[in-house]
This record gives C-alpha cells, structure tokens and sequence, in this order.
C-alpha cells in the first residue's frame, strides 16, 4: 500500500510539472520510479510528444500498450503521434483501433476527421505537382483518394474539375466546380472556369451566364475579367 501511495504521488508531481510545461522535469520524475506503470509510459510518451521527440514518444506508448492491449487512450496517442510525424497510414491504422475500443469519444473522432483533412489536402498537393508536369490521369487518380478522404475538400474538386477539363471530361468539370464553389465560395475563378467547359459543351446560354456571374463579383483586374468580358460579348 505504501509503495502504491508514493507511486501515486509521483505521478501526480510529473502530471503536475506537465501541465506548467515543465517537461525534462516531468520525465526525470517518471524515470525515478523502478518499476513503472502503464501511467508511468503514458505520461513519459506525453512529454516527448509535447517536446515534439515522437519516435521516443511512440517506444513509450508501445510499452504501455505491451502492458494494457485494450487501453483505447494509448492507441489515440499512438495515432497522434504518427500524426504528427506525418505518417498518416499508421496514424489511421492506430486512431481505427481507438475508435473500435472507445467508438463514444468526441476525442478520437476528431482526431480521425483532422486525419482525414490532412490526408485529403496532402494527396491534393501531390497531384497539383503532377498536374503542372502534365501527368493528368496520375493527377486525376490521387485527386479521387483526396475526395475519398475528406469530400468537402473545396479545392481538390476544383483542381479535379481543371483535371477533368484537360481530359476534355467538361461535364465532370462543371460538376467539380460547382462542388468547389459550395464548399469555398471565394474561389470565384470555378465560374470562369465553368464559363469555358460550357462553351466547349455548346451550353451558350449556361456559358453566358456564368461570365455574367463572374463579372459581377471578380474584383480583380485581371487577364481573367477581361477574357470574361471579350467573351460575354462575342457570344450570341
């Protein structure tokens, strides 16, 4: 009992020291004990991680996890900490396993979205740089993993709708463009955009109106209005 007691206290000062940010302490602290706890390797996984050391932070949930199997909180900080290390397969992987243990917390589920968004905007990147090497399918094919990871990514459609565009696919770009505009109302140039796909789809009357549309609220005074406006009035 008195062993339990001191090994609480323990914990309680490096919780304590952790939460004034006093990390190197609050390790020194949990390295003092001789036989730590699944608490002892959490905490000590909080402290790297918060000192952003995440190789360290993930040997020590490992070790508590080796301890406790079915403690969704350690597959959570797992999973943040590949997160962090911008390892998103084994983040999902982890944050999966959480949420399969604990599928009511707000935490882990917030954490799974947050993923989610990351992956979707780092595969949209990715296929913006093969975009410009003029690589469209490959460009094409991650733009749809980055949708399947978050589909209310405004700027993935709008970069699939130029995709499509390309692909001569004027349908499918008007549709993206559209979702871009639901989804990022300031990105004004999808009207431009979806002026053009129109006209390629002999859509005059659709066309017009989009030109319409974006010259009424594209501030700019650009290359881009005044094509808008050269085109508006060459249209009958």
């Amino acid at each position: 009992d008195l062993e339990a007691e001191l090994s609480f206290n323990i914990i309680q000062k490096a919780t304590t020291l952790y939460d004034e940010k006093k990390y190197n302490e609050a390790i020194a602290l949990y390295n003092s004990m001789e036989n730590p706890t699944e608490d002892v390797y959490l905490g000590l996984g909080a402290c790297y991680q918060a000192l952003e050391d995440y190789d360290k932070a993930i040997n020590y949930y490992n070790k508590a996890m080796q301890i406790d199997s079915t403690n969704p909180n350690t597959y959570y900080f797992l999973g943040l900490a590949y997160y962090y290390k911008k390892d998103f397969k084994s983040a999902e992987s982890y944050l999966k396993k959480a949420m399969n243990l604990d599928n009511l917390n707000p935490e882990i589920k917030e954490a799974i979205d947050t993923l989610k968004y990351a992956q979707s905007e780092d595969e949209m990147n990715r296929a913006v740089k093969l975009f410009d090497k003029n690589q469209y399918n490959e460009a094409l094919a991650l733009l749809n993993s980055s949708l399947n990871h978050y589909n209310k990514n405004g700027y993935a459609y709008y970069y699939r709708g130029m995709t499509y565009e390309v692909l001569n696919k004027y349908n499918n770009a008007v549709s993206d463009y559209k979702n871009a505009i639901k989804y990022e109302p300031d990105l004004l140039t999808a009207y431009y955009s979806m002026a053009i796909c129109y006209e390629n789809l002999n859509n005059i009357p659709e066309a017009k109106n989009m030109y319409k549309k974006f010259i009424e609220i594209y501030k700019n005074q650009d290359e881009y209005l005044e094509y808008a406006k050269k085109r508006l009035s060459e249209l009958k």
